[in-house]
């Protein structure tokens, strides 16, 4: 209870140059105890994911990682209607985070929250899309790492053969195999 409320007064009490350049104490604070008040988490959910992106610039994955988790547990239940512009940031970071880790499994799960959201359009998937292919390209799966990239292309109505594309690209990637 006091850290919240030590972590609440430095939050309002900072500019924002300041707050920056101290967010990871502000944040910590405030993530030690669970507020309850339905705009508090919304604030502190905002600071984790502020938290975050810094953390991610500083090379920092697993704090981003820990720092964005937190804040999607803040969110209300109905995130993908009430706060959809801040669950796809925060899942697509925590994708990243969860990539550059090289935890795939949990990269996966927060690619396939997002994936989910039919009413999402295609181009605010592409954060998740670009993790997903990467790692399906460092996996050692170029043919369907092609296949997926056909299919988000065929979703802009971009046509390209199925067949030749995908035999060049195998071909490639076994000359690549040889070397």
């Amino acid at each position: 209870e006091f850290q919240l409320s030590i972590g609440e007064i430095l939050l309002s009490e900072l500019s924002k140059t300041e707050l920056r350049a101290a967010i990871f104490v502000v944040a910590n604070l405030l993530n030690a105890k669970e507020a309850s008040d339905p705009a508090k988490r919304t604030k502190i959910a905002e600071l984790n994911l502020d938290a975050a992106e810094k953390a991610k610039e500083l090379s920092a994955f697993e704090s981003a990682a820990k720092y964005v988790g937190k804040g999607i547990d803040l969110l209300p239940a109905d995130r993908w209607t009430s706060m959809k512009e801040l669950s796809l940031k925060m899942y697509s970071i925590c994708a990243e985070a969860h990539y550059s880790l090289g935890n795939v499994a949990e990269m996966q799960k927060y690619c396939d929250e997002v994936l989910d959201q039919d009413k999402i359009p295609i181009l605010d998937k592409m954060r998740v899309y670009h993790c997903m292919l990467i790692t399906m390209g460092n996996g050692g799966r170029a043919p369907k790492a092609l296949k997926m990239s056909l299919d988000i292309l065929s979703q802009h109505r971009c046509k390209f053969p199925r067949n030749s594309a995908s035999q060049m690209v195998t071909a490639f990637y076994g000359l690549s195999k040889i070397k």
